[in-house]
């Protein structure tokens, strides 16, 4: 009785936060996908590799099903989003929320693990197995109306967090040869805390307003046009990015019906 009675406020809820906003007579179903060009999971074989050593990858449903869209999943969704159309034959469209960078793990190895480096989502692709042409298929996908890249992070990372972690944690350095954003922590508290970028850190080695600048400009740079939307990594922000975001195109904001704040912007 308790869960019913749970998920019927949460509906009254939701709907009570919709009166306010825009309304219309049409029937609207709207796709959204976050995490696009974002790592987590490089492989089957590291993921096997992981449990063998204790790393509960099984008790996270992003550990298990998280990886790169390979060509071959493209190829497959654009092939499914082609067989519809509305009744002005229009194909439906994936806004496909995007982390512009990842981690350039030989670098930042390079240094020693003192300094950060990235590198933008397409150069990561050529790199993964089944990967090497898929932004090829992005392109595709966007010419043909059927994928509209909107902005989510820089990387989906906090990038001070992982580097406190890789210079003073053992687990963390280890999972790093494998290509891995951090397992954090070891066991069965398997919450990667790793990938809230916009959390608080102490100590930020980049102010998130110059990250927020950054990504905003690459992805600018990748698919020339600026971005209207953001969304935020674990819907975590700081309001003052807000700010940062309007300067540079952004218009609107995505979400669930909470806003996490940072203590520090």
């Amino acid at each position: 009785i308790f869960k019913i009675m749970s998920k019927f406020i949460q509906s009254v809820r939701h709907n009570l936060l919709n009166i306010p906003g825009w309304h219309t007579k049409r029937h609207i179903v709207v796709f959204e996908s976050d995490d696009w060009g974002a790592i987590r999971m490089p492989s089957r074989e590291v993921y096997e590799k992981l449990l063998s050593e204790g790393y509960r990858v099984d008790l996270n449903k992003y550990e298990r099903n998280d990886s790169l869209a390979t060509e071959k999943d493209l190829t497959e969704l654009f092939n499914v989003l082609n067989k519809y159309t509305d009744i002005n034959g229009n194909h439906p469209v994936i806004t496909s929320n995007c982390a512009l960078a990842n981690p350039d793990f030989e670098k930042i190895k390079d240094s020693n693990f003192q300094q950060y480096f990235y590198e933008p989502f397409t150069e990561t692709l050529k790199k993964y197995k089944g990967c090497e042409n898929s932004f090829d298929l992005w392109k595709q996908g966007i010419s043909e109306g059927l994928f509209k890249p909107q902005f989510h992070t820089r990387e989906h990372l906090n990038v001070t967090l992982w580097m406190h972690y890789l210079q003073n944690d053992e687990d963390t350095k280890h999972v790093f040869k494998y290509g891995i954003m951090g397992l954090f922590p070891k066991g069965e508290n398997v919450e990667n805390n790793f990938q809230v970028a916009l959390a608080e850190s102490d100590h930020l080695i980049q102010p998130h307003s110059e990250i927020i600048t950054e990504g905003l400009d690459l992805f600018e740079k990748i698919f020339n046009y600026k971005s209207e939307t953001f969304i935020a990594p674990c819907y975590t922000w700081h309001p003052d990015i807000e700010k940062t975001l309007y300067e540079n195109g952004v218009v609107g904001l995505q979400g669930m019906i909470y806003q996490h704040v940072p203590n520090n912007g």
